[in-house]
């Protein structure tokens, strides 16, 4: 019987989708005209913010390249993979985010959500979210970050913390079709605990970079000078013991953040 517990939790694992934001909401009313569809609703497995709201953050006119690698949604499929520099992370082997770029991303196609926007010093960012569930975009991230374990994260808090400085140190390879660009190494790697994650996902993306920021005022300062920023978003699972646990879902318990710039 014990055996069979054990099976039927580790088929749970692999249907569930590690990045979704809160249970889902209500039913809706149907709408007046039952032929016409009820508004698009958030995808329940990535952690989506409002619409940008301050005017002066968006660009002029959109430029989704970063370092030669064409981010507009739609474009050839983009392969990143971090370098760690030593067997303590991901015992030392390369950890491979795939997506398509897109501008909507449901669970199994393959597709990330790209958006870009200009923060108040007028650097340009393309903020990349990839869902972080088994067989999702980010998984071999989120899982090279915090480990898997059965509806939670499978390492301590102490070990990932200790991953996310390890992997500043990776060097990062970019490729699209037949050209391949090495980067220069992370700028930063950020965790949004669970306590914060609940207003994290309440804010505009610019907004939620500066709740990042100032949640670690060391990156701000590393990125001075840069002018596109590629933000890499993706969702972990519980952090078992951890603080504010008991406001968010097992699938969409934290928040990674890798930032490059060029």
């Amino acid at each position: 019987m014990r055996r069979l517990c054990y099976l039927l939790a580790g088929l749970a694992i692999l249907t569930l989708a590690s990045c979704r934001p809160g249970a889902a909401e209500a039913a809706r009313a149907p709408t007046a005209t039952p032929f016409l569809p009820v508004a698009s609703t958030s995808t329940p497995y990535l952690p989506l913010h409002p619409t940008l709201t301050p005017a002066a953050t968006q660009a002029d006119s959109t430029d989704y390249d970063f370092s030669g690698i064409d981010f507009t949604p739609g474009a050839e499929e983009i392969t990143l993979r971090f370098w760690p520099a030593s067997d303590a992370l991901n015992r030392g082997r390369p950890i491979k985010v795939r997506f398509l770029p897109g501008s909507q991303c449901d669970f199994g196609d393959h597709q990330a959500c790209v958006h870009h926007f200009r923060t108040a010093s007028q650097q340009e960012v393309l903020w990349v979210s990839v869902h972080s569930g088994v067989t999702g975009e980010g998984q071999e991230l989120r899982h090279a970050l915090e480990g898997t374990g059965i509806n939670s994260a499978g390492l301590s808090l102490e070990q990932v913390l200790f991953n996310l400085d390890e992997i500043k140190s990776a060097s990062i390879t970019l490729r699209q079709g037949q050209k391949s660009v090495d980067t220069a190494s992370v700028a930063a790697f950020a965790r949004v605990p669970a306590s914060d994650v609940p207003d994290y996902l309440l804010l505009p993306f610019d907004q939620a970079l500066d709740m990042v920021f100032a949640a670690n005022p060391g990156i701000q300062k590393q990125l001075e000078g840069s002018h596109t920023l590629l933000v890499i978003e993706t969702c972990g699972w519980r952090m078992p013991g951890e603080q504010g646990r008991q406001f968010v879902s097992d699938t969409s318990a934290s928040i990674y953040l890798g930032i490059l710039f060029d």
